[in-house]
């Protein structure tokens, strides 16, 4: 009878997240187990594939419980994109890399969006320009209460057609979320 023992992973990881935060980008991560775990090489790139280390994060070694962590990356332009990932160590120096995550800093007088028509009635475009990414827009009444709402939009690269078809006419604010830049124009829906 062959009998063989079952590989267990040394670390859960819950979640990993970067995000521009001001004039850095915050990285956070959590996980549900650790077992021999000693803990994170932070790694940045520019390019996607040629990653260089930029820091360091002791594990918890043997934890069954749920762990945070956080990196602040100091050290970044504006509308550079980066890529980071962990790569995970266990004592006996075997590693786990996690998946990559991305983050720009824009900077807020570069964030252009485009809107067409203006006035619109069945579906408006949007594009934005300074920055890429995914956005979430808004289109606010005149109290600036939320009417409708569209998340991860991918307006950066191609124009991006939005349904209104179904609001009221009036004059409403788009408002347009790419990182930490908002930005606020008038829409007229016919």
């Amino acid at each position: 009878m062959l009998v063989s023992a079952a590989t267990v992973l040394p670390v859960t990881t819950l979640s990993f997240e970067a995000r521009p935060n001001g004039k850095n980008i915050g990285l956070s991560w959590s996980t549900s187990m650790e077992i021999n775990n000693k803990g994170f090489v932070i790694e940045r790139s520019t390019d996607g594939s040629h990653f260089e280390t930029i820091g360091w994060k002791d594990g918890a070694l043997n934890s069954s419980r749920t762990l945070y962590y956080s990196y602040v990356d100091n050290f970044v332009q504006p509308n550079q994109l980066y890529y980071y990932r962990l790569r995970q160590t266990d004592i006996d120096s075997r590693e786990n890399l996690s998946e990559i995550r991305q983050a720009r800093i824009s900077n807020k007088s570069e964030l252009t969006v485009s809107i067409s028509p203006n006035p619109a009635s069945n579906q408006v475009n949007i594009f934005t320009a300074g920055t890429v990414g995914l956005s979430d827009i808004n289109l606010l009444d005149a109290k600036g209460q939320i009417v409708q709402r569209w998340n991860k939009i991918n307006c950066s690269l191609a124009p991006q057609a939005l349904d209104i078809s179904k609001i009221a006419a009036g004059v409403y604010l788009i408002q347009v979320i790419t990182g930490e830049v908002i930005s606020t124009n008038k829409l007229i829906v016919n």
